[in-house]
């Protein structure tokens, strides 16, 4: 992998803004439209009226991420109920999502419709994903494998950013910010429609001193990342459009190691075993590169849509890293500095057409049926040492599936969608998998009940079917996928108006064949006999008690347990959220406050390591100066709250922000 390094965050902004001079507010900008139903996207097979979706679905919009002042994706879903995070330290450290419990590689993520989930264990790393270029965020829970296959075990979150399209003059975004402990962050954009074509080009930058992320010591431990996302596209015909995007993302964050030593001779575990210790010389440089290009083409009135597409992502990690021997005579750890190299490429291709008609002498039913095919092939290799190699390459995997969904919707405000899935591998067991989801609307009380159900899978890791090392990690080539069948019911209720707004929701699901880490004589891995159960309550509410007023509020309970009924690792029985925005002077002025609180856990290293609870509470605001300028100002952690989310690794503490927002449009 080519090293890359970052340049200063400002210039490149302030360079951008300068255009001010040319570009003013557009006066005749198409307004838009008003009173149309929200639509979700990756819930169904074909998009679907969010008033007709059964899954658990939350939909996060370009506009609800700025009220929160969030500066990541993973903060952004920490207010979504059924989710739970843990970051290892500093902003760009690792970020691991679960969903009801389930492991991090249980989960799906899509960025602009590309799978981008890790390739040595399978879950997506959301360090440092920034918010400024996202459109919309869909959180979809529950098995999804139906729909998605592999990943989509227990749900599916996607994200989409801006293409453009709708620009009807050329715009240009441009953030500048600075805080504590020597941040800058910067931002640029700018998008544009001509005739048929759309387009969008953004960069975003960020970097910071950091902090030392050890409980002892003062070494500060700084990051840096930079994203760029290009996305574009143009209608051919009236009936054919093709996209494309593209997305380069680099960052570089130094880490503390975790002391994991043990005496070889005397079994004595280190005194310090388990906590992180300063390392100066320890980092992590992550690269990923991911590109797609799709089709769309609709015939007989748009009754019959078919859509292509080819898509390519890939990640090369590079580790500096330090391991400790421990010796129990003389009570001394002995630094062994290593270094890790992977790099992992993922090919995906899918086809899928949707032919949707109407029965109105039945009861006014509306019907789609979608049938597809899609493949997928990954190659990965690693070096433990020298990036010079020796290089360990692992088996290609491949993996071909074939989908079908029936959709209906009545007139009765009933929807009802069933779909079957199976996806045959090259490397273990084949899989069938299914989703059902029901919606019902009751009109006269504002009630909505919505319920699914489904099988999900989880395919195995390529480090636990090969190993790591035939020292420390033996792979299991026999290992079977991880299955389970989990379901969810759920009432929507909405009242004055639409001023507010609930949801209850309980779920529940039985994992088998849960892929566990067993330690005989070598540390492997089995499919544990046994059930895994998850169950719990999700639950949100919005309310609107005066026009310049919003609030909204989520609690999570979850029980997560193991087929020996032990509690599962960094999964909180209990997590809430809430958030006000309120506005001022003619909506130009806004004042946000957030609060998260997260239960007691234990952590999975050591083991059953106690995770404490916390609240965090987060304030911000905002003042328009005009229609291209917004001053900002946040404080993160407002108390200086001290916690941990991974064992031993200390959650950033107070941070300060300021910053301005420039948006502008041509003459």
């Amino acid at each position: 992998m080519r090293p890359h390094t970052p340049g200063r965050v400002l210039p490149a902004v302030l360079s951008a803004t300068a255009l001010t001079l040319l570009w003013q507010p557009a006066a005749n900008a198409e307004p838009a439209a008003v009173g149309l139903p929200e639509i979700v996207i990756f819930a169904n097979q074909t998009p679907t009226e969010a008033a007709r979706v059964g899954s658990a679905v939350t939909v996060v919009s370009e506009a609800q991420i700025a009220e929160t002042g969030a500066k990541t994706v993973s903060d952004v879903l920490r207010a979504v109920p059924g989710i739970a995070i843990s970051q290892v330290g500093n902003r760009g450290s690792q970020t691991q999502l679960r969903i009801r419990g389930a492991e991090a590689n249980h989960l799906l993520v899509l960025i602009d419709g590309v799978p981008v989930n890790g390739f040595s264990d399978g879950g997506f790393d959301f360090a440092d994903l920034p918010v400024e270029d996202v459109e919309r965020i869909e959180v979809i829970r529950g098995p999804q494998s139906g729909l998605y296959g592999a990943n989509a075990h227990a749900g599916v979150i996607s994200i989409v950013t801006k293409s453009g399209k709708g620009a009807f003059t050329p715009e240009i975004e441009g953030k500048a910010e600075i805080g504590s402990r020597n941040t800058q962050t910067g931002y640029a954009a700018l998008r544009a429609a001509f005739g048929p074509a759309y387009g969008s080009f953004a960069v975003s930058q960020y970097r910071t001193d950091g902090y030392n992320i050890a409980r002892n010591g003062s070494e500060e431990d700084a990051s840096r990342s930079l994203n760029v996302t290009a996305k574009g596209g143009v209608d051919l015909t009236e009936n054919l459009n093709v996209e494309g995007m593209l997305r380069y993302v680099h960052r570089r964050v130094r880490t503390d190691p975790q002391d994991s030593s043990s005496d070889w001779f005397t079994g004595i575990d280190s005194p310090s075993y388990g906590h992180v210790l300063d390392a100066a010389r320890d980092r992590t440089e992550d690269t990923a590169f991911s590109g797609r290009v799709g089709a769309t083409f609709k015939m007989l009135d748009d009754r019959w849509v078919h859509q292509a597409s080819v898509s390519r992502h890939e990640n090369d990690i590079d580790v500096l890293s330090t391991f400790f021997n421990y010796t129990s005579a003389t009570n001394t750890l002995t630094p062994a500095p290593n270094e890790y190299h992977s790099e992992g490429t993922r090919y995906a291709a899918a086809y899928k057409n949707t032919y949707s008609f109407e029965t109105p002498a039945l009861f006014g039913a509306r019907h789609a049926v979608t049938t597809g095919i899609d493949s997928q092939r990954e190659t990965f290799r690693k070096a433990d040492g020298p990036a010079s190699g020796p290089w360990d390459a692992f088996p290609v995997r491949a993996r071909t599936g074939v989908f079908a969904e029936y959709a209906l919707d009545l007139a009765t405000g009933t929807s009802l969608t069933g779909a079957l899935r199976h996806d045959d591998n090259n490397t273990f067991a084949d899989v069938t998998t299914w989703r059902a989801t029901i919606s019902q609307s009751i009109e006269a009380t504002g009630t909505r009940l919505h319920a699914s159900a489904g099988k999900g899978v989880t395919d195995p890791t390529v480090i636990e079917l090969y190993g790591y090392s035939p020292l420390f990690f033996v792979g299991n080539p026999n290992l079977r996928p991880e299955t389970s069948v989990g379901w969810d019911f759920g009432v929507e209720q909405t009242l004055l108006d639409g001023r507010i707004v609930a949801d209850l929701t309980y779920f529940s699901s039985r994992f088998r064949d849960k892929i566990t880490t067993v330690f005989a004589p070598v540390y492997t891995t089995i499919n544990a006999p046994g059930t895994a159960t998850r169950k719990g309550v999700e639950a949100a509410v919005s309310v609107i008690p005066f026009d310049w007023l919003t609030l909204t509020g989520t609690y999570t309970y979850t029980i997560a347990e193991n087929s020996q009924g032990l509690q599962e690792p960094r999964v909180p029985q209990n997590t809430a959220s809430l958030d006000a925005v309120a506005r001022f002077l003619e909506d130009r002025a806004e004042v946000h406050a957030g609060l998260r609180y997260s239960g007691e856990a234990i952590d999975g290293f050591p083991p059953n390591a106690p995770l404490a609870a916390y609240t965090v509470v987060n304030v911000g605001a905002s003042y328009k100066v005009d229609d291209r300028v917004t001053v900002f100002a946040r404080a993160d952690n407002l108390f200086d709250t001290d916690y941990e989310e991974s064992y031993s690794y200390r959650a950033p503490g107070f941070e300060a922000y300021a910053g301005v927002k420039v948006a502008l449009q041509a003459k």
